[in-house]
């Protein structure tokens, strides 16, 4: 798994445990939590009941992308 030393990297020891609960807690609420809500709504606003899943998880993956982008331009100004 790539993700824990990712996210391990990204913080100084002292702030670490703290910078990565919240990082892990937030993406989760966010990602996963929130999804059935967002599909469900947008399913009732009369968008494809099988293409809305899809719209939502490309739309994730595209937010994820940028971030990880960022982190590898922020991650070589460090080096």
């Amino acid at each position: 798994m790539v993700t824990p030393p990712v996210i391990v990297s990204i913080f100084e020891p002292k702030i670490r445990l703290t910078g990565v609960a919240l990082c892990y807690n937030i993406g989760f609420t966010v990602f996963g939590a929130m999804a059935p809500l967002i599909i469900m709504n947008m399913i009732k606003l009369n968008y494809n009941i099988y293409l809305t899943p899809c719209i939502y998880l490309l739309i994730m993956i595209a937010i994820s992308g940028m971030g990880l982008s960022i982190l590898k331009k922020n991650n070589h100004k460090m080096r």
